[in-house]
């Protein structure tokens, strides 16, 4: 499963934006079935050291400024999930970091063995963008 985010990520081009919505959307699907396995926690931190960056932030750094964020919205109603989702597959601009999110997402929720429900339904919601 490494290996795929190695080639996803590896060719691809992206603007410091859409690693920024990138980051965020990982972060979510992390955290979005309230439970973090250690599966989980080394394929983000695997995507985190491949993922193109561009700021004067450190990514970890900035992973830990949107965790707040995510626990707020997940502490809200599933219309707030998708509201948030929504906002940052909007702030992705191009086609093929769009691509790598829905992927992205889908391994994340796959990893530890069970995608429940909430996540199929927050899956199902970013494959329409």
């Amino acid at each position: 499963m490494f290996d795929s985010i190695y080639s996803l990520v590896g060719d691809m081009k992206s603007n410091q934006k859409d690693s920024e919505a990138l980051v965020a959307l990982a972060t979510f699907f992390y955290k979005v079935d309230g439970r973090i396995t250690l599966d989980e926690e080394e394929y983000i931190n695997n995507f985190l050291s491949v993922l193109e960056w561009n700021s004067s932030i450190d990514i970890t750094v900035f992973q830990k400024r949107v965790i707040p964020t995510i626990n707020q919205v997940l502490d809200g109603p599933i219309d707030g999930y998708l509201k948030y989702l929504g906002g940052l597959m909007d702030d992705i601009e191009s086609k093929e970091a769009r691509a790598l999110a829905k992927k992205i997402a889908q391994e994340i929720s796959d990893v530890d063995g069970e995608v429940a429900d909430l996540e199929v339904q927050c899956l199902d919601y970013i494959k329409n963008f």
